[in-house]
């Protein structure tokens, strides 16, 4: 069955947490992506990756039978980056959220995640609209880090085969997960009402379990 579903996923000390340490990170470390307007945090292959097929972006996480992470790799992309306990303990909880929504419970998935960010916006700028697509993964949750009071606009569309569209508000650490089986999402421009707005969203996609 294909969902779409949002709801809390980080407490705010969470998402404070996980927010100074990627203000503390260089602006180096991360790219531009032309496309959408948006900052992306750099990954950096692991050699278990970059040798064999470094165009390979999944990595098995492990989850026991109450949904909780056992081990995880897919933060390796981002261990060069200091005092990285922070991410792997905020990402380990927003996963252990979406294994319960899941099912997932006592299995390993394949997995991949992002951080982009539309960083440092000016009052009155609009951002460019995220087209319609859809995930190359079965199903994804995207995470709000930001104050959705700082902007109007930016709403998440999904929509499944010819049925009407779900719209659906971001908040600040909730997340919205969704199948990307059948379905198409994409995100509204937005228009920034504080100087100096970041709008950052962590990403997690599942491909398979066993």
């Amino acid at each position: 069955m294909t969902v779409c579903l949002q709801y809390p996923v980080l407490e705010a000390t969470d998402v404070s947490t996980l927010k100074r340490w990627l203000e503390g990170l260089s602006r180096d470390n991360f790219f531009y992506e032309h496309n959408n307007g948006r900052w992306g945090l750099r990954k950096v292959q692991p050699l278990s990756h970059r040798y064999i097929n470094p165009h390979d972006s999944w990595f098995p996480v492990s989850f026991d039978y109450d949904g909780h992470v056992i081990t995880e790799s897919i933060t390796e992309p981002f261990a060069c980056y200091p005092e990285n306990e922070t991410l792997k303990k905020t990402v380990s909880i927003a996963l252990s959220v979406m294994a319960r929504h899941g099912n997932w419970q006592s299995q390993t998935c394949q997995m991949a995640m992002s951080i982009m960010q539309h960083h440092s916006l000016k009052i009155e700028e609009t951002t460019k609209a995220i087209p319609w697509h859809r995930d190359a993964s079965d199903d994804t949750l995207v995470i709000l880090l930001d104050d959705q009071s700082q902007w109007a606009g930016g709403d998440f569309l999904f929509q499944e085969a010819e049925a009407p569209v779900k719209r659906l508000q971001p908040k600040c650490g909730y997340g919205i997960f969704f199948s990307n089986e059948g379905t198409r999402h994409s995100v509204e421009p937005l228009t920034v009402n504080t100087e100096g707005m970041n709008r950052t969203i962590l990403s997690l996609h599942q491909k398979s379990r066993t």
